[in-house]
């Protein structure tokens, strides 16, 4: 994707987004932990859309998840 300004709001696949890079993305955040869940990226299509979705995936207790070894 060659983007030069991304709103919030604005929807993955509009901006040229593909389902290479939605699962490569995916699994980037599966590696830091920040989520388990598959496709994540298709039910949560804009920035602040997965951003909530992260958050409330996230402990409230202040610990951190580590991730899972594969």
């Amino acid at each position: 994707m060659k983007v030069e300004q991304v709103g919030t709001n604005e929807d993955f696949f509009e901006l040229g987004g593909n389902s290479l890079l939605a699962v490569t993305l995916d699994l980037e955040m599966e590696e830091e932990g920040l989520i388990s869940d598959d496709l994540v990226v298709y039910e949560h299509r804009a920035i602040r859309a997965l951003a909530g979705f992260i958050e409330q995936k996230q402990p409230t207790n202040g610990e951190v998840e580590t991730p899972m070894e594969k």
